[in-house]
């Protein structure tokens, strides 16, 4: 079971790593999250563990909505920034939970939770 899940994560990070367009501001991690993953921008990683800032764009939008945002604030504010892309949106997985708002908050708060805060 852990072998599986070890590569899954090797997996999602080859996806989301591989882009080739170039972009700046494209997700560069990936979490596991119930049945599918999602990719994030993380800024300022090194930032306090405690304060993270996460910013969630509508449907059907994904990270890149914030590039702006998060490239004028990053150097200003000292805290870890997160911009998840989510389920089936970006560069995220599918889900068999569908697409909704209440299946978008099981997958990020449940599935990632663990992750975000490593």
């Amino acid at each position: 079971m852990a072998s599986t899940t070890a590569n899954r994560v090797v997996t999602v990070a080859r996806h989301v790593l591989s882009e080739t367009r170039p972009n700046p501001f494209r997700p560069n991690r990936a979490a596991n999250a119930l049945d599918s993953y999602i990719a994030y921008v993380e800024r300022n990683p090194s930032e306090s563990k405690d304060k993270c800032v996460v910013f969630l764009h509508g449907n059907p939008t994904n990270s890149y909505l914030w590039r702006n945002v998060v490239t004028e604030i990053e150097n200003k504010i000292p805290m870890r920034m997160l911009c998840p892309d989510l389920i089936g949106q970006g560069r995220s997985g599918d889900s068999s939970k569908g697409y909704g708002f209440f299946a978008h908050f099981e997958v990020s708060e449940i599935g990632c939770c663990k992750e975000f805060q490593s």
